[in-house]
């Protein structure tokens, strides 16, 4: 009597699944430190081109850089502490300052990762078309379509599929641009002085010409538009559900890697800018440039091989970047789609363990942005720079709050105060400039799609609110069985019996019983109450997650039990936590058709007064799949309908 009936599911009984499709810190850089290190190959040169006639200035800028990468990398190491399991930005600045921010950074980051798929896969079809013959560039936007949809395909495969094959790459393009830089730094190294001549004729040319504040603006321009340099450290923070434990400290040294590989990828290229004193050639990255005159000094055989081999290797990485954007995207979608921000079918995971709803509007986004911008690299990072710092700017002012309500408490504010306040001013200075250099540029874009989605998000928020007031306004009642047929607690299997999919002890399932009830009448001898539990990207954290869940729908479940005998009946409930609930709705179904073979199965499904598009995708229809599969097994099924007035 009372009995919850635990199914066996797959997945709870498969110890190793984490530890299978969790990464190591080399493998989770190789997926999300691409990002960063591949910035290298369109930051830098950003940032160059904008000083114009005053090249040797971009030493200042890349000091001004390092220093950057530094104090974001420090200060989101410091955010993986106080946040294990992710959310980056959008748990930071819902739980820092307000949901409102919260929502701001969240719509921000999801442009930031369209923008990082975008951007990596232009870029890096650029990089390899600096290899090929000029005639050759009027396909250049097809082939970065093409990309775009292959990577899709890609990820719908899952998250160590999408990784592993890009290992090979990724070590390729370190190897040749340790090559490079260290070739460039030593073979022109007697140039040195006359760099650091350079920089001073530039500084006091800009100086005589613009005077030292415009010489400090044109600074500020050069480091604002190269702020594409300082993106993608945050995806580590966003997406710490794929380390392997202990997450904290792989997160950490995997953050290490990025800041450290960048900082130095970054100094090297600038200084071989100007030690090769390289120079914009249409239809060529200004990093084809660099690599086609180290290859020159090496020799017409040697030489022309090898900078082609890292100009594909820049192509690779690039596409490996755009890989942070498919790992991390869909999961800043599922934070945002738990606090009803977003249709929470984006939580949902598919049988390759990602979440598939996420990744195609990540796509669609991706897909659409390139056609409209035509894959123009200096148009994008602008609308990438703008869209991270945005959410940089809200996490640091977060992590400043988080300090100053600290001090009484931690030892260790003052110095995490210090690095998240320079961070913060840095971070709104870079977003502040780039607003009103870059605003009729592209920025204007960004800022009114990232307005759009706090719109529509807020709508779903509501709507989501305004629903679950209706349905619990409506008054149930269940009436008591009849005292004259009374039985034991004990179900008979050979009795009527009635399987009723229930979500818990919440007004829908209480009001599909008591029109079970209405329906059947006394003729009821037995309810089984069959209660599944999905792994979503809520609960797709490790085991003591899917434990927990496990443990409180087998608590809820025993609750209804206890009130449904209190009233007279005999009931028990089953209950299964797995991935697919078409696979848990046939396992459970089969096993209480083995003890109750007469068992009707029952589902209630909501109905909207005035159902629209809009309010039939707020919801998962999950019946109809219930329905799917109960027909599938050729038992009988009744749908009872629950009608909420809105």
């Amino acid at each position: 009597m009372g009995d919850v009936n635990h199914s066996k599911g797959s997945f709870r009984f498969d110890k190793s699944m984490f530890h299978k499709i969790s990464l190591l810190p080399f493998f989770a850089f190789v997926g999300l430190g691409s990002d960063p290190l591949s910035s290298s190959c369109y930051g830098p040169q950003e940032a160059f081109l904008a000083l114009g006639n005053y090249p040797h200035l971009i030493v200042f800028v890349g000091l001004l850089s390092i220093f950057t990468i530094w104090t974001i990398s420090t200060s989101y190491s410091q955010i993986i502490d106080l946040f294990p399991y992710g959310g980056g930005g959008y748990v930071v600045g819902t739980k820092l300052l307000s949901p409102t921010f919260g929502l701001v950074s969240g719509c921000a980051l999801l442009v930031d990762y369209v923008l990082t798929i975008t951007i990596s896969i232009a870029s890096g079809v650029d990089a390899f078309f600096s290899i090929l013959p000029h005639e050759h560039q009027i396909w250049k936007l097809t082939t970065k379509i093409l990309m775009l949809v292959a990577m899709l395909g890609l990820n719908l495969r899952g998250v160590k599929e999408s990784v592993f094959p890009w290992v090979p790459v990724f070590i390729l393009f370190i190897i040749t641009h340790v090559i490079a830089i260290t070739w460039g730094l030593f073979s022109r190294f007697e140039e040195f002085p006359f760099v650091a001549h350079g920089v001073v004729f530039d500084v006091q040319q800009g100086l005589t010409n613009f005077g030292t504040t415009g010489l400090l603006l044109l600074l500020l321009k050069s480091y604002s538009v190269g702020a594409g340099t300082y993106t993608g450290i945050e995806a580590v923070s966003n997406g710490m559900n794929i380390f392997r434990p202990p997450r904290t400290q792989n997160a950490k040294i995997t953050m290490l890697y990025m800041a450290v590989a960048l900082a130095l990828t970054v100094s090297g290229l600038i200084i071989a800018y100007l030690l090769y004193d390289v120079s914009y050639i249409p239809g060529v990255t200004l990093n084809g440039v660099l690599m086609h005159k180290i290859g020159d000094e090496m020799g017409p055989i040697f030489g022309s091989g090898f900078a082609a081999v890292t100009l594909f290797s820049e192509a690779a990485l690039l596409l490996v970047a755009a890989q942070s954007g498919f790992l991390s995207g869909p999961r800043v979608l599922a934070n945002m789609a738990q606090d009803r921000w977003l249709p929470n079918r984006f939580t949902n995971l598919s049988d390759h363990f990602v979440m598939r709803h996420g990744i195609l509007m990540i796509s669609a986004a991706a897909i659409s942005l390139m056609v409209y911008s035509l894959g123009d690299v200096s148009y994008l990072v602008v609308l990438y720079s703008l869209a991270v710092f945005i959410t940089f700017t809200i996490s640091q002012l977060g992590m400043v709050r988080h300090w100053s309500k600290e001090r009484q408490y931690n030892r260790k504010w003052l110095k995490g105060m210090i690095i998240n306040g320079i961070g913060c001013v840095l971070t709104f200075c870079i977003l502040v400039s780039l607003t009103l250099l870059k605003f009729e540029e592209g920025a204007w874009l960004t800022l009114c799609v990232i307005a759009f989605l706090v719109f529509i998000c807020k709508r779903i928020k509501a709507y989501y609110t305004h629903f679950a007031q209706s349905i619990q306004s409506v008054p149930v009642e269940i009436p008591p069985k009849a005292a004259d047929t009374v039985q034991e607690m004990q179900l008979e299997p050979s009795l009527h019996t009635v399987a009723l999919f229930i979500s818990g002890t919440s007004s829908p399932s209480l009001q599909c019983i008591a029109q079970t009830i209405k329906l059947f009448g006394n003729s009821i001898s037995n309810f089984v109450f069959i209660r599944i539990g999905t792994i979503d990207a809520g609960t797709f954290k490790g085991g003591s997650e899917i434990q927990h869940l496990e443990e409180y729908i087998a608590q809820d479940s025993l609750k209804l039990v206890k009130m449904m005998q209190k009233l007279g009946y005999t009931a028990e409930s089953h209950i299964s936590v797995g991935l697919d609930i078409g696979d848990e709705v046939a396992k459970n179904a089969q096993e209480v058709r083995l003890r109750h073979p007469s068992a009707i199965f029952v589902g209630g499904q909501v109905v909207l007064q005035r159902e629209t598009t809009f309010s039939h995708w707020m919801h998962n229809q999950t019946l109809f799949t219930i329905q799917r599969r109960i027909f599938e097994l050729e038992y009988p099924f009744i749908t009872i309908p629950i009608y909420v007035k809105q």
